[in-house]
């Protein structure tokens, strides 16, 4: 018992530690609209919710305003500020009541509702808003862990909502020249000692102090060190002058609590004294925690600092710690730039990066080489002004069109031959690396000669055997058991002559032999062809049905090829569709190009296998597949025909529920 006691108070701690990390980064934000959208994030995250809203009451009024809200599937909180009418919401306003609502209906409502909690957001005993979570899925309430989770982000969310607010307040409060001061050190100071020298200076004019300095945490080291200073040098640190500032900043260090104050004066030998004078130290509180403070005197003992000017600058610290985290990053960001850029610049592998307009925003020295560019960064080149290879361009499109990886083959340079694969990256635009496989592409044009010599001297052979083979029972009387070898003999025969021609057709056309092309009406060449195969549909009990457009559409291309595309396409469709299935093929032009798909309700394709489908020789291996024949060169043939013809083919397949073939073809303009 003491042990599963010891589980479930760690279990405690644990979540109360990242509520209390959850808050923290709440009341680090500095806008309500952040903290509002944050605190949203938060709320459905840490109750498994599907959505949740923040409503705010405006003061002037008393109006509900919806500020925040997550829908199901979002992952980033919209800000909304419109004007709403909820009656449970401004029952909570008026009671500062949370509301739980799970059960099963509302408003006498048959159907089961969402479950919702609703937790007042209270400020200094006067509710401000109501935050609100909903789960949709009917039998699935809140409970009371949930609802005390929601009430511990409420109360961070009061804070943070209340310092955003005391943010625009000093805002409007603070000398016009400090608000142009701090709009430009957000806008245009990203350098760690500009920062800071910015950050001093702007906490000096505000509080009206004669010198100040900010003491940083060093993030290798974990000391606090002095970083900046306003009308004095920092080596002047050291002075007895600065005992009293000292002590105070150590004080607000231990503390991480503002101290506002007088010092009492300090007699020294000689008769010296340390006058007392008015000091303001408030802590700079980052994303991590506490990353320095922020230290102003007064040479003037009658003219101290007042609790105003100290929430001010408590304010501005704030702002400065966002703006030295973002200094901090910005040297981070630049380090592994620099470090991005010296592999990218050393690799031998082109690479080239681009926006979602295709302008050109890096491009390293292989791939500035490779297409004769001056490859500078940031060049503000289009595309396809920088790199005119068509390929690569429309690769480009298609990766932005599709958001998908495009994979492809160009050819550049002196006889070279690359493999392409366009990357697109969300919000900046696509990466593209070449991969020189001249080599492979050699090796493999030999691998293909040599599969087609052999093929072609099969052949005689071959039809020697099966014309032997046709005639032995011509020789003399054979039993029923020899007829039944002959039989499979010619069989094997057959599929071994199919394969070698099947092996010489995928050669002949990747040897980039010349085809005789001419305008083709694929409306017609895909109706006869289709009709021709209604037969053997109909005697495997399969419903074929095709829809066609009503006018020609041409393509530039080899009639007898392009029927060898879609007989291959028809017969796997058959093959692999049960009996009482039903195959439909459609054709439709989108643009410049003319898409035919080729639909069926057969076994579908395994996910695993997919990738591999349009590969020589590959044939998908199971129970359903074991008794079909087939030479595995189907597809891969179809792929070769295609891409002879600047077309591309795709698939989707779903297991047990069907495979839909589409094949691409460029129409004549």
């Amino acid at each position: 018992m003491p042990e599963e006691y010891n589980l479930v108070v760690d279990d405690q701690l644990e979540e109360q530690k990242r509520l209390y990390t959850i808050g923290q980064a709440i009341t680090a934000q500095t806008g309500p609209a952040q903290v509002g959208n944050r605190l949203v994030e938060a709320s459905v995250y840490v109750t498994a919710a599907d959505s949740g809203l923040l409503f705010l009451r405006d003061p002037g009024t008393d109006e509900i305003r919806l500020q925040s809200r997550l829908t199901k599937g979002q992952q980033v909180a919209e800000t909304q500020d419109r004007v709403i009418e909820d009656p449970l919401v401004r029952r909570v306003l008026l009671t500062g009541a949370p509301h739980i609502l799970s059960g099963p209906s509302i408003n006498a409502i048959p159907t089961p509702a969402p479950a919702v909690i609703d937790v007042p957001l209270v400020v200094r005993n006067e509710c401000t808003g109501v935050l609100r979570v909903l789960r949709t899925e009917p039998g699935n309430p809140f409970d009371s862990v949930d609802h005390h989770k929601l009430s511990v982000l409420a109360s961070y969310a009061s804070l943070a909502l209340e310092n955003a607010n005391l943010n625009v307040a000093l805002q409007d409060a603070v000398e016009s020249t400090a608000i142009c001061q701090i709009s430009t050190f957000f806008s245009s100071k990203l350098r760690l000692p500009e920062v800071l020298e910015m950050v001093m200076d702007v906490a000096a004019r505000i509080s009206d102090a004669d010198r100040g300095y900010i003491m940083l945490l060093d993030p290798r080291s974990g000391q606090f060190n002095p970083s900046a200073s306003y009308a004095f040098s920092l080596d002047q640190l050291d002075d007895l002058w600065f005992v009293p500032a000292k002590q105070i900043v150590h004080q607000v260090l231990t503390s991480e609590k503002t101290v506002c104050t007088v010092t009492e004066a300090i007699p020294l030998e000689d008769d010296q004294v340390i006058p007392s004078r008015p000091a303001l130290c408030v802590p700079v509180e980052g994303m991590t925690g506490m990353i320095g403070t922020m230290y102003v005197e007064r040479t003037d003992p009658e003219h101290p600092f007042t609790e105003h000017q100290a929430s001010t600058l408590s304010a501005l610290s704030g702002n400065a710690a966002i703006a030295l985290d973002n200094a901090r990053l910005f040297d981070q960001v630049e380090a592994e730039s620099q470090k991005l850029d010296a592999v990218l610049r050393g690799t031998d592998q082109p690479v080239i990066v681009t926006d979602d307009n295709g302008t050109v925003l890096l491009m390293n020295r292989a791939a500035s080489s490779l297409f004769g560019t001056n490859g500078r960064k940031g060049t503000g080149m289009l595309f396809p002004r920088a790199v005119e290879n068509r390929v690569l361009v429309y690769l480009l499109e298609q990766a932005r069109i599709s958001a998908e990886v495009q994979r492809s083959e160009i050819s550049a340079g002196e006889d070279r031959t690359f493999g392409v694969t366009v990357t697109p990256i969300p919000e900046i635009g696509a990466v593209t690396v070449l991969q020189d496989i001249t080599e492979v592409k050699k090796l493999s044009q030999l691998k293909t000669e040599f599969v087609a010599t052999v093929s072609h001297d099969l052949r005689s052979p071959l039809s020697a055997v099966q014309g032997f083979l046709s005639v032995l029972d011509q020789a003399g009387p054979v039993t029923d058991q020899q007829a039944d070898f002959i039989e499979s003999a010619q069989r094997e025969v057959t599929r071994l002559f199919d394969l070698t021609q099947d092996l010489l057709d995928l050669g002949r056309l990747e040897s980039g032999i010349d085809l005789d092309m001419e305008p083709c009406d694929t409306k017609e060449l895909v109706e006869t062809t289709v009709v021709g195969w209604k037969g053997r549909a109909a005697n495997k009990q399969i419903l074929l049905t095709w829809d066609l457009p009503a006018e020609s559409i041409l393509v530039q291309g080899n009639v007898a090829l392009l029927r060898r595309v879609v007989e291959n396409l028809l017969s796997n469709a058959v093959k692999y569709t049960l009996p009482d299935g039903q195959i439909e093929i459609q054709m439709n032009q989108v643009g410049r190009e003319v898409v035919i798909q080729f639909e069926d309700s057969g076994i579908g394709i395994p996910a695993q296998d997919q990738p591999y489908v349009f590969d020589r020789f590959y044939r998908v291996r199971n129970n359903y597949t074991r008794d079909i024949d087939g030479t595995g060169l189907g597809l891969a043939i179809v792929r070769s025909i295609v891409e002879r013809h600047g077309g591309r083919v795709w698939l989707e397949s779903e297991e047990g529920q069907g495979t839909t073939v589409g094949v691409v073809l460029p129409v004549i303009s």
